[in-house]
């Protein structure tokens, strides 16, 4: 019985324009999240407290992990794996800042496809203005997911200013991917 609830609910809804309307909201958010990254850091350029405990801050938004290349952020070193892994290239400081964006807005625009479509279906999800699914997504990807792939410094070796900078920045992705999620739905 409520796998047949679960159907025809699905039948109701159109999880095609959700994860269409999802997408265009995690494109959005994304570049969103970029300007926003972008502001905090001219601003840590006029404070210098703010400075000295502002995290590095690369492309994409994302936060530097410690040791070699420490200035990179994890989507460069990511970028330049995947350069290296597929076509046996180290690739330059350009070519993983280009790969990296194209990461971050490819993971971005992918996550807030899935969201679309979860909410189509989970109306519920959209509580908070997507707060909820951005602080969802700080969670498994920068607190997760980038650590255990060996992106950024345990979540345990980094300081509370990096989490609440990093926390911010994706209850900004998530407000913004809801917004423009509904906007786009409502046309769709």
């Amino acid at each position: 019985m409520y796998t047949q609830h679960w159907r025809d609910h699905l039948v109701r809804r159109d999880v095609g324009k959700g994860m269409l309307a999802g997408g265009l909201g995690g494109l959005v958010a994304c570049w969103v999240m970029n300007q926003w990254l972008a502001l905090w850091q001219h601003l840590g350029k006029g404070n210098t407290a703010l400075h000295c405990e502002r995290p590095v801050v690369g492309q994409g938004g994302q936060l530097a992990r410690e040791g070699p290349d420490a200035r990179q952020p994890p989507t460069m070193h990511a970028a330049a794996a995947l350069v290296h892994g597929l076509f046996r290239h180290t690739p330059t400081d350009r070519e993983k800042q280009r790969v990296g964006q194209l990461l971050h807005y490819t993971v971005g625009t992918g996550t807030g496809a899935l969201y679309g479509t979860l909410t189509e279906a989970l109306p519920a999800l959209t509580t908070a203005g997507g707060i909820p699914f951005g602080l969802a997504v700080w969670l498994l990807a920068d607190e997760l997911a980038v650590p255990a792939l060996g992106l950024s410094q345990p979540p345990r070796h980094q300081d509370l200013a990096t989490h609440t900078y990093a926390l911010v920045a994706h209850c900004v992705y998530g407000l913004t991917t809801e917004y423009t999620r509904r906007f786009v739905r409502q046309w769709l």
